[in-house]
């Protein structure tokens, strides 16, 4: 018998591959066991997106992340997950069911989001089966996720093609920018170095290094 009808929504972008063909094969399996699935092209021709998501999230029984590096640097995305969560703490619902593909670095914004919740992990083609499936027993409730460990205690939860638990541990999130950059600021005191981008020459500069060239042609 099949259990009563949940109410999902499916976040990724349509900007990278396979995420929509994952999120379509996803969307249509649950859909098959009578789930009511949101994604994207389920979103009616001329309604607003801001309020349709907002509408769907707060019905959602359940958030389904198809994480990929592209995910992970879309604003679209990282919106619909800061929503997400903040109506998870509120409500108690939706539950977050991330599936990372393959290796993703996240921005530290979103990887403390998402960091202290269990991952299913999509390796390679064939993979979406297993997961589905699995996905389906979470959201009929014969599986908790609530009874799973977190991300950081043992590692993400993943199902390589032939339906095989692979254990990976996760790294921690990225910062929001590049500290390599900091190497290029200048030292406080001192002089200012010429290829500096604040170095600012000035009318006497150009007379000196004009002196100093002409000095070394007569040496």
């Amino acid at each position: 018998m099949r259990g009563s009808m949940a109410k999902v929504f499916i976040s990724y972008t349509g900007h990278g591959d396979p995420d929509g063909k994952l999120a379509a094969f996803f969307a249509d399996f649950l859909h098959a066991r009578d789930h009511a699935v949101v994604i994207q092209t389920k979103i009616a021709p001329g309604e607003q997106w801001p309020a349709a998501v907002d509408t769907a999230l707060q019905q959602a029984d359940h958030f389904i992340l198809i994480l990929s590096s592209e995910a992970a640097r879309s604003d679209m995305v990282i919106e619909e997950v800061r929503r997400a969560v903040r109506l998870r703490q509120s409500n108690g619902r939706p539950v977050i069911l991330p599936i990372r593909l393959g290796t993703v670095e996240m921005p530290y914004d979103l990887g403390a989001k998402l960091n202290r919740i269990q991952h299913l992990k999509w390796l390679r083609h064939g993979d979406e089966g297993g997961i589905a499936a699995r996905l389906a027993e979470i959201i009929a409730g014969r599986v908790s996720a609530e009874d799973r460990a977190p991300a950081e205690a043992s590692g993400v939860a993943s199902l390589s093609a032939d339906g095989a638990a692979v254990t990976e541990a996760t790294s921690g999130p990225l910062p929001l920018f590049d500290a390599s950059w900091l190497k290029q600021l200048d030292a406080q005191g001192g002089a200012v170095r010429l290829d500096s981008p604040f170095y600012v020459e000035r009318a006497d500069d150009g007379t000196c290094k004009q002196r100093v060239a002409e000095q070394a042609a007569r040496c």
